[in-house]
């Protein structure tokens, strides 16, 4: 309870007032500091693209302390048609990704902020990919992304998913509706991407269980154009195949005890 209580004491919170300037939809985003953070004190900032067609006001409580006890800010949002955003739900597509644009760029004017880093959480990759790569001179430190899925087939599970009542259906659009998938498939932005690119990837994916294919496309399309790659912890700007795997990690681990790190390693090469 001590250490819960101290956090507590380092944390400041505000809300940005942001327009989708795709959507014209107000979006609900939050800003979580340490509390000495100024002008004076400035500190880098994470902004975390929630996974499948989560939004960022359901993270779990304890996850802005868990941020802020590190020196870093976080930044949380709905996108369009989600949690407590004006709009319409747009799967990730151009409009969800002008958002996020909007979210950093609102970010970056905050006076106690020096760098923006992006970290996306599974299907958030569409939409932290397709702004990377749509506009790829929006400055931002590093994009870590956490097991997302590459391409239509990896998010559909070539469309198994549409005929499991508990999974996410996308709108109904299935791997052949190329026009829908195309602003949407993470691996054709990654070789416009003007950042370092850092992949997470465990041994046991959290939908794709065994599998790791994605993984490796990502890194694959991304090395060489990005300024910098690297997946978990293996050497940086090399690309792997199913034959000659990288070092994956071990299962288990909560998602934000993984990215939080990395973060900080990321953060601190400037």
């Amino acid at each position: 309870m001590k250490t819960i209580a101290l956090a507590l004491t380092l944390l400041a919170q505000e809300k940005l007032d942001v327009t989708n300037p795709a959507s014209g939809a107000k979006l609900w985003v939050r800003v979580s500091a340490p509390k000495d953070a100024s002008a004076q004190r400035k500190y880098p900032a994470v902004i975390l693209v929630p996974g499948g067609i989560g939004f960022g006001s359901q993270m779990p409580p304890s996850l802005p302390d868990q941020v802020t006890s590190k020196g870093m800010v976080l930044v949380i949002f709905d996108p369009d048609g989600r949690g407590k955003s004006g709009g319409t739900e747009d799967y990730n597509g151009k409009i969800h990704q002008d958002g996020l644009l909007a979210v950093v760029r609102a970010a970056k004017k905050l006076e106690y902020l020096d760098r923006v880093g992006i970290v996306s959480l599974s299907y958030g990759i569409a939409m932290a990919s397709g702004m990377l790569g749509r506009y790829p001179d929006e400055k931002v430190a590093f994009y870590i992304d956490w097991e997302g899925p590459s391409d239509r087939f990896w998010v559909t599970v070539w469309d198994r998913v549409f005929d499991h009542p508990g999974r996410i259906t996308f709108g109904g659009h299935r791997t052949s509706d190329e026009e829908w998938w195309k602003e949407r498939e993470a691996v054709r932005f990654a070789p416009l991407f003007r950042c370092p690119y850092l992949r997470i990837q465990s041994e046991r994916d959290h939908v794709h269980k065994e599998k790791f294919g994605h993984a490796l496309q990502m890194i694959a399309s991304a090395t060489g154009k990005a300024p910098w790659t690297r997946i978990n912890d293996n050497p940086p700007d090399t690309v792997f195949t199913e034959e000659k795997p990288p070092k994956l990690l071990a299962p288990g681990r909560r998602n934000a005890d993984l990215w939080i790190p990395y973060a900080m390693e990321l953060f601190a090469r400037k």
